[in-house]
């Protein structure tokens, strides 16, 4: 697989595009020739598995252990060994834990994440295994991530470095496949969020800021997203009291639809570039 980059001035930032080109086409049990994304149960924690109409792919965090592994078993094909693109929110182990064996199991040829260190072994870890297997970005406002035509995810968030709460460093993507759209957050809190209001965050579907956690969710920002659908990525009676009361009050006033992996499992939905369906 050959991998080009272009760069090119957008306003007062630079767009730096990772354009795959000429990939393999990935025989997957998710859906050929139409756009697809699996929002992954890995228990308390966050996966996201993202396939592109001609087949590239993209996996965003995975969570804390090897139950990636069987989740992405579930919707990649079994012969697959390989992703274009792992992005890493920020480096809590809920996030980057299963990127371990993923990168032990798959061959990644991009990886991105926001240049936030962490002093713990499991980010030591997957430090020199990234550096040492994939070719590294820090992901920063204005890149462009280009899986096929029409298939893109931009990034929103982080706009600069980050200090203090690594939530709040979270690589915030907007995933887009013609007119269907993603708004994937990390972990980031509601001060996050005020500050990408101005973005095109309008989309279809939003995963749920911090597993549902009382510190994301602004009720101003969920009516900006105005989604149809909202994923809550946690683990069936975790101990963090996740999803917060608060937080689901909020959903249910805006009328979107709730889905929560540790009661629906793997969460897929499907476009044909008009609309996003659940498979």
């Amino acid at each position: 697989m050959r991998v080009s980059y272009h760069r090119e001035m957008i306003r007062a930032g630079i767009i730096f595009s990772l354009v795959l080109v000429q990939a393999m086409l990935l025989i997957s049990i998710l859906t050929p020739k139409n756009f697809a994304i699996a929002f992954l149960d890995v228990g308390q924690g966050d996966a996201i598995y993202i396939q592109a109409p001609n087949g590239n792919d993209m996996l965003i965090d995975g969570g804390s252990g090897e139950s990636v592994l069987r989740a992405l078993a579930g919707v990649m094909d079994i012969s697959d060994r390989e992703i274009n693109v792992v992005v890493a929110t920020h480096p809590d182990k809920d996030h980057i834990g299963g990127l371990i064996p993923v990168l032990d199991r798959y061959s990644v040829t991009h990886f991105l994440d926001p240049g936030v260190v962490n002093n713990t072994l499991v980010y030591k870890e997957l430090s020199k295994r990234v550096v040492e297997q994939t070719q590294y970005t820090v992901a920063r406002k204005g890149m462009r991530i280009h899986l096929g035509p029409d298939t893109v995810a931009d990034v929103l968030f982080p706009n600069r470095d980050i200090e203090g709460d690594i939530n709040n460093a979270s690589v915030i993507l907007r995933v887009s496949y013609k007119k269907s759209s993603i708004l994937l957050t990390g972990d980031a809190g509601k001060g996050v969020e005020r500050i990408i209001l101005d973005e095109d965050i309008e989309s279809d579907i939003l995963k749920a800021g911090h597993h549902g956690s009382k510190t994301s969710s602004d009720i101003v920002f969920l009516r900006k997203v105005s989604p149809e659908h909202v994923i809550l990525s946690v683990g069936a009676q975790n101990r963090y009291g996740h999803p917060h009361v608060n937080v689901l009050s909020a959903l249910a006033s805006i009328g979107t639809n709730i889905l929560s992996t540790a009661e629906e499992g793997t969460i897929v939905f499907i476009s044909d570039g008009e609309s996003l369906v659940r498979k």
